[in-house]
């Protein structure tokens, strides 16, 4: 997981949280939503805060919104998964 993580894939490179720049080699939102899915099959994980995504303007094509989303996908499955 966590080599994952740290390579992040190029096909996901759009899907980030701070409104399309990524450090190169960072992990796209669908492997952080992996780890944070893991996370949420262990019943004491009861939270996700997700803070000042671009929005409107600032995002005119959703990319933060769709970051977010999959990261908020990644801990229900997780939850699910229990």
């Amino acid at each position: 997981m966590a080599k994952e993580l740290n390579r992040g894939h190029q096909s996901e490179a759009y899907h980030c949280i701070n409104g399309g720049s990524r450090a190169v080699g960072s992990a796209s939102s669908k492997a952080l939503a992996a780890a944070i899915g893991v996370m949420f099959e262990n019943p004491k994980t009861v939270a996700l805060g997700i803070a000042s995504t671009p929005s409107f303007n600032r995002d005119p094509d959703g990319v933060s919104r769709q970051a977010a989303l999959n990261l908020i996908e990644g801990a229900i499955n997780g939850a699910l998964a229990r």
